[in-house]
């Protein structure tokens, strides 16, 4: 009977592990968009609610009316995890589609049942409007391509649905009749922000995204308010480590630094990690969160994403020589393995191919946490030592 008791706790908290990590990778869960998910993190809301209150200090909201689960996320202002776009190359937004994406969220909030030719006309109406504002014209093809991105993403979040037509098909032709229904509830559930938008002063994302809570330091809250420093210590760092999975002490103020060393402290961040059913590994130099099922994973690397990843590999072993370089010394490795890889990145070849091709590279290592950029010097991160070559030891060596 233990045994069997313990299989079931194993597995129950193997279900709330999954859950959380849902909820990290996903943080607005909806039942049109993936029932599966949401039946996973709704029979484990509690253990959820109370990982993400206690170790993060992040509110949970389950509305089983509209079928959605949003987890109100409070994090550093970050442009490593931008929105992609729902088709083709699965590229990022860029500053127009966010511009289009929450126009036409806020126009489905006062017409939920609307064509899409309407949305478009009312989005090119609030446009013309605010000088502000990107241009929108209807008739212009990348215009309506950018709405048609910002409806399907939006779709697929079960923020709205296409009820009747194709959203794909009106991008070619504003004639095609396209009809859509949002869902006003799931809508409302988008924005997270601490600070209301319209308070924000100079327009700061900074600004918007910080916890007013967590903007405090020792000597503001006193010995007396010690028990609530610790509290917003351990939840500092484990929002970065569930939101980016490395963090460097060098990274940390020293408060943060401190109190990851403590026993108490070290304890909180590996039980959180264990909790959510994540690997915390520890090094010199900082520490990381491993998730072997890859549910909260956004991105992997390396991989086959092409050839900016493959790049960002092999620029690494030129910068484990090293420790860093310049953007010079790096376009000049990028022409080297260019040369020496005659049908590799053939879309690169081109006059400023090379220089491309390494900024992008050098980007992908910096979003990973691999690198930093310190003006014109790409410098090496001690997680980057990971992926050193090595020998490989063979039957006669020790």
């Amino acid at each position: 009977m233990a045994d069997v008791k313990n299989l079931v706790a194993a597995e129950e908290a193997r279900g709330v592990g999954r859950a959380i990590r849902t909820m990290l990778a996903s943080p607005l869960v909806t039942y049109t968009a993936d029932p599966e998910a949401f039946e996973l993190v709704l029979r484990h809301r509690a253990q959820v609610e109370q990982w993400c209150s206690y170790f993060c200090g992040w509110n949970l909201d389950v509305d089983a009316r509209s079928g959605s689960i949003r987890l109100y996320k409070l994090v550093e202002a970050d442009d490593r995890h931008p929105l992609r776009r729902p088709r083709g190359g699965n590229a990022p937004f860029d500053r127009r589609r966010y511009a289009v994406l929450c126009l036409a969220a806020a126009e489905l909030l006062g017409s939920p049942v609307v064509l899409l030719t309407e949305l478009a006309e009312a989005v090119a109406d609030r446009c013309a409007e605010d000088p502000e504002l990107p241009e929108f014209r209807l008739g212009h093809g990348p215009h309506r391509s950018e709405l048609v991105d910002a409806v399907l993403y939006l779709r697929g979040l079960g923020a709205a649905d296409v009820v009747d037509g194709s959203a794909e098909s009106w991008g070619s032709d504003q004639h095609h009749a396209v009809l859509l229904r949002a869902r006003p509830a799931v809508l409302m559930s988008l924005l997270s922000s601490p600070q209301p938008p319209s308070r924000a002063e100079r327009r700061d994302i900074a600004e918007l995204t910080a916890d007013p809570r967590h903007q405090v330091d020792r000597e503001e809250v006193g010995e007396a308010g010690r028990g609530r420093y610790s509290v917003i210590l351990r939840q500092r760092i484990v929002r970065r480590l569930a939101d980016t999975a490395v963090v460097h002490f060098d990274e940390m103020g020293p408060d943060e630094v401190e109190y990851a060393r403590t026993l108490t402290g070290g304890r909180q961040i590996v039980q959180a990690a264990s909790q959510a059913g994540m690997v915390c590994e520890w090094r010199a130099e900082g520490v990381m969160w491993i998730d072997p099922d890859r549910i909260a994973t956004d991105a992997t690397f390396p991989d086959s994403g092409g050839n900016a990843k493959q790049a960002a590999l092999l620029l690494l072993d030129f910068l484990q020589e090293r420790g860093d370089a310049t953007d010079i010394e790096l376009e000049g490795e990028v022409h080297r393995l260019l040369d020496l890889h005659a049908k590799w990145a053939k879309d690169y070849r081109a006059v400023g191919g090379a220089a491309r091709m390494a900024a992008e590279a050098v980007l992908v290592l910096c979003d990973f946490g691999l690198a930093r950029r310190d003006g014109a010097v790409v410098e090496l991160r001690p997680a980057a030592r990971r992926y050193r070559v090595v020998e490989p030891l063979g039957k006669d060596r020790p």
